[in-house]
């Protein structure tokens, strides 16, 4: 099979060209996106653990702050005078709209106080509009035992966070009831806006895992995990088995499901006061869209240099083997018995003293050919 030295020469120059190029692509560009990746990741980590003390800090802020409301001496009499005064009927809740919703005017207010007494019963509230929740005695188990609670309700459109406080006589330390301070959610937002990224989203958990309330926006069709009514039922998240273990503060150098059915990296932190784990979660298909696009782009400039190095390729093959195939046609013709044919190629390489070879043996050739036909004439001409 003949083989043709056009191909040979784009083939061996396509060799000498890419073999360099894809030995630095595939020494370089795993290194470099290793790096990047670990870089995204690194910074990932800090901005998400930010995020976590951040909440953290805000949620005991708040814890803080209905503590010191519970030692209000209003409110300490007024349960004081509702017990005093129980005589088994039902009673109108007080409202108290002269009572402070804040023990300081720097602080975030609540946008609701409610007081109930030892039995679960509402006495008196302090609210900025007339309406206030139903809340039920679950709410309020484990402060009317003395511990204080976090708990969730999705109230109309608002989204409220209720931290429950027992609340005691000063001299006996005895409980005489629990005070509960609606918290909206809305206040995370102005906490998170300029430390949050638009591909993360931070939640709270209980200690069993539900899901309590979402403190960021969660992607459209996934508002149904919004709080823990709503939350999903099934096994738990990797991220929130390692924030109830551990019960501090974590980050998840793996990739797991979380409970959107998102491929996420998460973070947690433990809220032991309030028995609640703060986890953030940064969808990984998201960060790391830089470093997807940087290997679509090495792929493309590959590609690119590729075609560029074939068009070349076949530009100088084309250009080194016509001279060869013009040669190689002319002594094929003289080879065939046309002693007149010459080569045309002029090239001051090997080429061109090949084609003057070629064009020399083929004056010879004629020449001993003009000799020959003149010896055979001659004998011809004597024998007349």
């Amino acid at each position: 099979m003949r083989k043709s030295i056009k191909g040979q020469l784009i083939l061996l120059f396509l060799l000498l060209s890419l073999t360099p190029i894809a030995v630095i692509f595939v020494i370089y560009s795993p290194g470099m996106l290793k790096d990047l990746k670990i870089q995204v990741t690194q910074w990932l980590s800090t901005n998400s653990k930010s995020q976590v003390r951040l909440i953290t800090l805000w949620l005991r802020g708040r814890l803080r702050e209905t503590e010191l409301l519970a030692t209000s001496p209003q409110f300490i009499s007024c349960l004081k005078s509702s017990r005093a005064s129980a005589s088994g009927g039902q009673r109108v809740p007080t409202n108290l709209p002269e009572a402070r919703l804040t023990t300081h005017e720097t602080s975030p207010p609540a946008t609701g106080l409610y007081l109930f007494d030892k039995e679960g019963e509402l006495r008196a509230f302090v609210r900025k509009e007339a309406v206030f929740p139903l809340l039920d005695k679950e709410i309020l188990s484990e402060a009317l035992l003395g511990s204080p609670s976090l708990h969730y309700l999705p109230i109309g459109v608002d989204h409220s966070l209720f931290i429950s406080i027992p609340v005691s006589v000063p001299e006996t330390k005895e409980a005489i009831g629990a005070l509960v301070a609606e918290i909206d959610l809305h206040q995370t937002k102005g906490i998170l806006e300029g430390i949050s990224l638009p591909d993360t989203h931070s939640f709270i958990v209980d200690g069993n895992g539900s899901v309590l309330a979402c403190l960021t926006p969660v992607a459209e069709g996934k508002a149904s995990a919004s709080g823990g009514q709503h939350a999903p039922r099934g096994p738990l998240t990797e991220g929130i088995k390692a924030c109830l273990q551990g019960k501090k503060e974590g980050y998840s150098p793996c990739v797991y499901t979380n409970h959107l059915g998102q491929k996420v990296l998460g973070t947690w932190g433990w809220v032991p006061e309030l028995g609640v784990g703060v986890i953030v979660e940064a969808d990984v298909k998201e960060v790391f869209r830089p470093v997807s696009a940087m290997q679509g782009r090495l792929w493309w400039l590959l590609l690119i240099i590729g075609i560029g190095v074939t068009i070349v390729a076949i530009f100088t093959g084309r250009k080194l083997s016509e001279p060869l195939i013009a040669l190689a046609s002319t002594a094929q013709r003289i080879v065939q018995g046309h002693l007149e044919e010459r080569a045309n190629t002029q090239s001051p390489n090997e080429i061109g003293e090949l084609a003057q070879c070629i064009n020399q043996m083929a004056d010879s050739l004629q020449e001993k050919n003009a000799q020959l036909a003149r010896i055979k004439e001659k004998p011809a001409k004597d024998g007349q």
